[in-house]
């Protein structure tokens, strides 16, 4: 698989999407009238997480990349909210609102496939298509220990309501990119700089993190093993789960925790869906997209691009295969029983011989359908049966091929013009954001972790 084959000179425009609080802003790639796909960055990234990869990925898709609520340039939650996979699952529905998506595939890194495979699970007829990076798509917790989580991340929110004044702490430029790479491993010094780009705001004296420090507490919704398994269960789209050799595996190694993982991981086999492993760490889609780029072109190319696994399209498929099976077979039927399916010189010789047969019939054809109304009693006979079979195949059989075919070509119609998705997906104008709650859970935070916001 190469994915050279399918980069495009892509122009990038900004996107803004009015929620009640504010603004969720991103980057929009691609044509205006491309097959939408949605990018959802991780825990504390921002869209920009999305800037090496995208433009490796089919010509034909138009990728809107969002900055999460709390994340890069888009609004932070009013006081007293918190930040949850829940809460990022109805703004994925209000940015679908707002630009009229039907149905659109998803691609998620970390925090943003857990956001993912929830959306799917809850409105599975919106996507049709979801690749998870380095992630799960769900993220269990041991109901022995969920109260401990759902504690902390109250007293999380409770404490920091309390602080009359909250003071960011202020960088230069280099010491955030320092900052940002001591933090996060995982990242080249390249990637950091694109993350920088829309994770800084200017203040007086340099440079703050442009999140909001809620975003550090712990997910206040949680779920075990057989509530996440029964979510994945009724996602309907297909699945693409492509994980890092250094990244959450490797977090999650621990025999209680590896036991939710294979789970997950073994539930997606079942269904038929693909689970790929690649070289290198929580990051690769940005610090080496080269590496899973041939991955996702393949599956947006056979699972979304392909017309005929388009979900929105089987129906209308179904129909006109079966209307031309219908029609097959009606015409096969129509001629197979009457006289004239025989030679030509056949049936003529047998329609003459009726015609000088029988003394109910004029001898002149053309005015034998009235002759037939006047005569019932000649109605069963073999030369009325033979003119009806040519009177029925002269002018009904053409009628009903001509309304066969404009049928047919109705229904291409409706195929070519009325594909969900293509139509409303150019009314857009034009934004996402980092890593996994998972990661944040598990990783125990430094005490420093604040520092970087």
């Amino acid at each position: 698989m190469e994915a050279s084959g399918a980069q495009l000179d892509r122009e990038v425009s900004e996107l803004s999407v009015p929620v009640p609080w504010g603004e969720i802003r991103g980057k929009v790639w691609g044509p205006d009238q491309g097959r939408p796909v949605l990018c959802l960055h991780g825990w504390a990234d921002n869209c920009g997480s999305f800037n090496t990869l995208i433009p490796l990925l089919p010509k034909e898709c138009r990728y809107l990349a969002v900055d999460l609520a709390g994340h890069g340039r888009s609004s932070h939650r009013p006081p007293g909210v918190f930040y949850s996979v829940l809460e990022y699952v109805a703004d994925v529905l209000r940015v679908a609102g707002a630009l009229k998506l039907r149905t659109f595939s998803i691609i998620g890194h970390s925090m943003g496939a857990d956001i993912a495979g929830m959306f799917a699970a809850l409105y599975p007829e919106m996507v049709d298509a979801l690749v998870f990076l380095d992630s799960y798509g769900f993220l269990p917790t041991d109901p022995k220990e969920m109260y401990k989580v759902l504690r902390q991340g109250t007293d999380e929110m409770i404490q920091f309501e309390k602080k009359t004044e909250v003071k960011k702490r202020v960088y230069t430029h280099k010491e955030a990119v320092k900052r940002l790479l001591d933090a996060n491993p995982t990242l080249s010094e390249q990637s950091a700089h694109i993350l920088i780009e829309r994770g800084l705001v200017q203040v007086e004296g340099g440079f703050v993190f442009s999140r909001d420090l809620r975003v550090n507490f712990k997910n206040s919704h949680r779920f075990s093993l057989e509530q996440s398994l029964e979510m994945q269960s009724r996602i309907q789209a297909s699945v693409l789960v492509l994980l890092a050799q250094g990244g959450v595996q490797r977090r999650f190694s621990e025999p209680a925790q590896e036991k939710f993982t294979l789970a997950l991981l073994q539930n997606f086999r079942d269904r038929n869906h693909k689970v790929v492993t690649v070289p290198g760490d929580h990051h690769v889609h940005l610090n080496n997209p080269e590496v899973i780029a041939p991955f996702v072109t393949n599956m947006l190319q056979t699972k979304v691009l392909s017309l005929s696994t388009r979900p929105e399209h089987k129906a209308i498929v179904t129909i006109i295969i079966t209307i031309s099976i219908i029609i097959i077979f009606s015409i096969i039927i129509l001629f197979g029983c009457t006289p004239l399916s025989r030679s030509s010189k056949t049936k003529n010789w047998e329609l003459q011989r009726w015609k000088r047969s029988d003394d109910c019939l004029d001898s002149q054809l053309p005015r034998i359908t009235p002759t037939l109304k006047t005569h019932r009693d000649c109605t069963d006979s073999p030369a009325s049966t033979a003119v009806m079979s040519w009177l029925f195949l002269d002018w009904f059989v053409p009628l009903y091929l001509l309304v066969s075919v404009l049928v047919l070509a109705g229904f291409g119609a409706c195929l070519y013009f009325l594909e969900p998705g293509l139509q409303e997906a150019h009314k857009w104008s034009s934004k996402t954001v980092r890593h996994h709650p998972l990661v944040a859970s598990v990783n125990c935070r430094d005490d420093d972790s604040n520092a970087l916001i």
